[in-house]
């Protein structure tokens, strides 16, 4: 199943609670969606944007999962994991 890594502009800095609530809201929709599955996500030091890694069926799972979540994607990128034992 594909990867993806997905950029969520926040706008500005997000707080701690406002961080915890849009992970419970991710989770509880992400449950209701077959196939996706959210590997981690890195915080900008700035706090301003979240880079998130899922696999998913596809680019709508990924929309879908950001729009009744009520939160923002900016970009959506497929792709390939690389490490040391991939060469």
């Amino acid at each position: 199943m594909p990867k993806y890594l997905v950029e969520r502009n926040l706008g500005g800095p997000i707080s701690d609670e406002d961080l915890k609530q849009a992970v419970a809201r991710s989770m509880e929709v992400m449950a209701e969606i077959p196939g996706m599955t959210w590997l981690h996500s890195n915080l900008t030091t700035d706090r301003s944007t979240i880079v998130c890694e899922y696999i998913a069926p596809n680019r709508e799972t990924i929309q879908e999962h950001s729009q009744r979540a009520n939160l923002p994607c900016t970009k959506i990128i497929e792709v390939t994991e690389l490490d040391r034992h991939s060469f």
